[in-house]
């Protein structure tokens, strides 16, 4: 899937390559890790980004205060530490298990009001387990997806918040930043 619109192509640790939406921008402390690579593309040689709402969004729309937030990892291991990218089997007790302690990462210091619900989700062949959930915040509930996804010896989170009263402003497009994720070697 690629975006329509204003939206930017970044890949991260010469791993993988996800679209951000134009109306958000790279977290400041993750600048010195950029390479622009032409027209509305850009290489990070880091394995964390980390986007929010940007300046334009704020001028476009009288300076309102909203959150948003994607956040995207990558971790490389040893062959077959992780299924391959097109790999879906059951998730079983033990899996939801191992991924709790990260969504607990994400969501302290706030809690949880919905807890996580769990499902595969197709990207183009690609499968990647979604976790979803709403947790507290200092104003209102947040809409959370945590994905995660394999690939023989390296795994990618990716994480899409957004504040539900400003679910007008952001669900459309965020929602669709998974459908963007792409493997640079699938395996």
């Amino acid at each position: 899937y690629v975006p329509d619109g204003d939206w930017n192509r970044y890949e991260l640790d010469n791993a993988f390559s996800i679209y951000i939406p134009g109306t958000m921008e790279l977290k400041a402390i993750y600048k010195p890790f950029v390479t622009p690579m032409g027209s509305n593309f850009t290489a990070i040689d880091n394995d964390e980004a980390v986007f929010l709402r940007g300046q334009r969004f704020m001028s476009a729309n009288n300076g309102h205060d909203t959150y948003c937030c994607v956040t995207i990892f990558h971790a490389t291991g040893t062959p077959g530490d992780a299924e391959s990218h097109n790999q879906a089997p059951d998730i079983t007790p033990a899996d939801k298990e191992a991924l709790r302690p990260l969504i607990d990462h994400e969501v302290s210091p706030y809690s949880f009001i919905e807890h996580p619900t769990y499902r595969w989700v197709d990207i183009a062949g690609t499968k990647a387990i979604e976790a979803s959930y709403s947790r507290t915040s200092d104003d209102g509930p947040v809409s959370c997806r945590l994905y995660m996804l394999q690939n023989y010896d390296e795994i990618a989170k990716v994480v899409v918040t957004y504040r539900e009263k400003d679910a007008h402003l952001w669900k459309d497009d965020l929602e669709k930043v998974i459908s963007t994720f792409e493997w640079n070697n699938p395996k």
